[in-house]
């Protein structure tokens, strides 16, 4: 039984090893902003390692509208800018498996206080 319950959870572990989210939250702080028609027309730098298969700090706003509307990607570029300008932390939520140019896309951002 032991041995059974071991060998399950060996396996568990090695299937679900490597498997990356597709969407998913990261919180931190914006320190550079973007505008740049190649990444999807805006990017915010963050804080902190995004990691889930995103090459590095560097999200896609999506202000040409690849993926959603250019209004939305507009709307997420003020929003970042607004963030950035006042030092403050932001949640944004990441499509690991939209990307521009090899950059992860975001399809949404909080302001926190």
């Amino acid at each position: 039984m032991k041995r059974k319950l071991m060998g399950t959870i060996f396996t568990v572990l090695l299937l679900t090893t490597g498997l990356e989210a597709k969407h998913f939250w990261v919180v931190g702080k914006i320190k550079r902003t973007l505008v740049d028609h190649y990444y999807g027309g805006a990017m915010i730098y963050l804080d902190r390692a995004i990691g889930n298969g995103c090459p590095s700090r560097w999200v896609s706003l999506d202000t040409k509208g690849r993926y959603w509307n250019k209004e939305d990607g507009k709307n997420k570029f003020s929003s970042a800018l607004s963030a950035f300008a006042m030092d403050k932390r932001v949640a944004v939520y990441i499509y690991s498996h939209q990307k521009h140019n090899g950059y992860c896309v975001a399809r949404r951002i909080d302001i926190l206080k």
